[in-house]
C-alpha cells in the first residue's frame, strides 16, 4: 500500500528559531509513516538546519517552490504599497498550484499568511498567533474615477472582501492548532474560531550539572523601535541587573544569548545593549549554537524573561510572549524562571511553585534577590521546574499531533 502524502508549508524563512524547530520535528517524525514534503518559498540551507537542530531529513522531500514569472512580478511591483495584498494573493496562488500538483492527503500550513487555502483532502492550520484580518471598505471610493490602469486596480481592490475571504479560508481547514491557551483565546476573539492547543516542541536539557551564579536569557537581538512588535526587552534586564550591586559583589552574572540578523537597525540595537553593559558582569552570546545555549541553561541558576513588559497587551497582544519555548527549555535544565506575568509563560510557570512571575521591575529585582540569597528555595523551585517542563517535551508535541492527524486520516489509514 502506497504511503499517504503529507505536505508542510511555511512562507517565512527557515531560520534557527522555535517555529522551524517544530516544523522539522514534525517532518522527521512523520517521515517514518508517511511520504512527507517540506515546502519552502526561499532558498534554505537544509544541511545547516539539520546540524543545528540535530534532526534527520533524509526521508523528507525538500522542495523550493518556484516564484512568480518575471513578467508578473514586474507588473505587480507597480502596485502601491497599500495594495500589496494583491501581490501576496497572486504569489500564494502560484505556490498553491504547485502544491496541489502533489495531490496531498494532508496539508499542514505553518504560515502566518492567511491567503493560502487548504490544498489537500484533509488540512491542519498551525497558528503561532492570529493576525488581525484586514477589512476593506464596502462602499465605493468617492474619489473621482480616472482611466489610469493602476487607479482602476485600486478601486477593484477596495471591493475585495478581504476579511470574509480570509475567514472562509480558515474555516475550510479541518483543525486549527494553537501553540498555547493564550493564542487559543485570541484565535477565538479575533477570528471567532475554535482551536486545539498543541504546545510547541521544547528540547529538554539535562539538568544534572552543578549550578553557578548565572542569570541567563535567550532571545533575538532585534530593533526595539516598533511598539506593535514582540520585543525581548534585553535593555530592561540590563538596567535591572545594573541596579543590583549586591548581586555583583556576590559573584552573580547576567548572560544574554540570542540570534542576530545583521541589519543596520539590529546592529544599532545590539551595539546600544553592549554599551549599556560595559563595566558590569554582563556577557553576550550572539548567534550561539544550540550546544552553547544548552550549556548556558545547564550552568544557570535563574532564567529571566521580560517580553511584553511596558507594551499594550490588549491592543497589541502579539507583543506578548505567545508561548515561550526558551523558558521551558531553561526550566528543563533546572534554571528557575523569573518571568513577566503575561501571555504564554503564565501557563508554564506557577508563582512560588516552579518559579516566580512579576508585574513590574521592582518585583523582578525583589524576586531575584530572594532567590539569590536562598539556595534551598532555588533548589526546591529548580526541581519543580524540571518536573513541569516535561509536560512540554517534543515527544508530547508529536504525540498530540499524531492524535490529531490519526483522527483526520482515519478513513485512509
Amino acid at each position: 500500500m502506497a504511503k499517504l502524502q503529507v505536505g508542510i508549508f511555511r512562507t517565512r524563512s527557515y531560520g534557527p528559531n522555535g517555529a522551524t524547530k517544530c516544523v522539522l520535528a514534525m517532518a522527521e517524525h512523520w517521515a517514518q509513516r508517511f511520504d512527507v514534503t517540506l515546502f519552502a518559498t526561499k532558498p534554505v540551507d537544509w544541511r545547516h538546519l539539520q546540524q543545528f537542530f540535530g534532526v534527520d531529513l533524509n526521508r523528507v522531500h525538500l522542495v523550493e517552490l518556484q516564484p512568480l514569472p518575471t513578467y508578473y512580478r514586474r507588473l505587480l511591483s507597480a502596485i502601491p504599497q497599500q495594495d500589496k495584498w494583491l501581490e501576496r494573493v497572486t504569489t500564494q496562488t502560484c505556490y498553491a498550484r504547485q502544491i496541489r500538483a502533489r495531490q496531498l492527503d494532508l496539508f499542514v500550513n505553518h504560515s502566518p499568511d492567511l491567503t493560502m487555502p487548504p490544498l489537500a483532502k484533509r488540512s491542519l492550520y498551525m497558528c503561532t498567533f492570529p493576525n488581525v484580518i484586514p477589512q476593506r471598505a464596502n462602499k465605493r471610493d468617492p474619489s473621482p474615477r480616472t482611466h489610469d490602469r493602476m487607479d482602476k486596480s485600486r478601486t477593484w481592490l477596495r471591493w475585495m472582501p478581504t476579511g470574509s475571504a480570509s475567514l472562509n479560508r480558515l474555516r475550510a481547514y479541518d483543525i486549527i492548532a494553537a501553540n498555547s491557551r493564550f493564542t487559543q483565546g485570541w484565535i477565538q476573539q479575533r477570528w471567532g474560531l475554535s482551536s486545539a492547543v498543541v504546545y510547541a516542541a521544547c528540547e529538554l536539557v539535562d539538568g544534572t550539572q552543578p549550578k553557578t551564579k548565572v542569570i541567563c536569557h535567550a532571545g533575538r537581538f532585534t530593533s526595539a523601535h516598533n511598539a506593535q512588535v514582540m520585543n525581548k526587552r534585553q535593555e530592561l534586564m540590563i538596567e535591572t541587573f545594573k541596579a543590583l550591586p549586591d548581586l555583583h559583589h556576590a559573584g552573580w552574572q547576567l548572560h544574554l544569548a540570542g540570534g542576530y540578523y545583521p541589519t543596520s537597525e539590529n546592529a544599532a540595537q545590539l551595539a546600544a545593549l553592549q554599551r549599556a553593559a560595559e563595566g558590569y558582569p554582563i556577557f553576550f552570546h550572539v548567534n550561539a549554537s544550540l550546544a552553547e545555549l544548552h550549556q548556558l541553561y545547564r550552568t544557570a541558576s535563574l532564567y529571566w524573561h521580560a517580553t511584553g513588559y511596558g507594551q499594550d497587551a490588549q491592543r497589541y497582544p502579539e507583543t506578548q510572549e505567545h508561548f515561550g519555548m526558551t523558558i521551558v527549555e531553561a526550566m528543563s535544565a533546572g534554571a528557575v524562571p523569573v518571568v513577566f506575568n503575561s501571555g504564554g509563560p503564565t501557563e508554564t510557570v506557577t508563582h512560588g511553585v516552579n518559579g516566580f512571575v512579576w508585574d513590574n521591575l521592582p518585583e523582578l529585582a525583589a524576586c531575584t534577590r530572594r532567590l539569590a540569597a536562598d539556595e534551598s528555595l532555588r533548589s526546591a523551585l529548580s526541581q519543580q521546574a524540571i518536573v513541569r517542563s516535561q509536560h512540554f517535551s517534543k515527544a508530547n508535541f508529536l504525540a498530540r499531533l499524531d492524535t490529531i492527524i490519526d483522527h483526520l486520516l482515519a478513513d485512509q489509514l
